[in-house]
């Protein structure tokens, strides 16, 4: 299972490296940037960017991921912000 650490580590990390949360039943966010998520001790948040702008700066809404529903992280590509 990844844990809180993981992911606290990667938010630490300069620069960010922007990765890919795959969960279990098939879902999958993209975390562009360490503004994305926050850290729990069981649950993290991530931000979920608008559905007319994929790679908006800015989250529209949030959903809350339990660690023991992911599956795996996978990095992305870094890419500059979006306007």
């Amino acid at each position: 299972m990844i844990t809180p650490d993981e992911f606290r580590r990667r938010k630490d990390e300069y620069p960010f490296r922007p990765f890919r949360i795959y969960l279990r039943d098939g879902r999958h966010y993209d975390v562009p940037d360490h503004i994305w998520y926050l850290v729990g001790e069981s649950v993290m948040k991530v931000g979920i960017p608008p559905d007319d702008n994929p790679k908006s700066r800015y989250a529209e809404r949030s959903e809350w991921v339990e660690y023991q529903d992911i599956d795996r992280l996978e990095s992305l590509p870094a890419s500059a912000p979006a306007a």
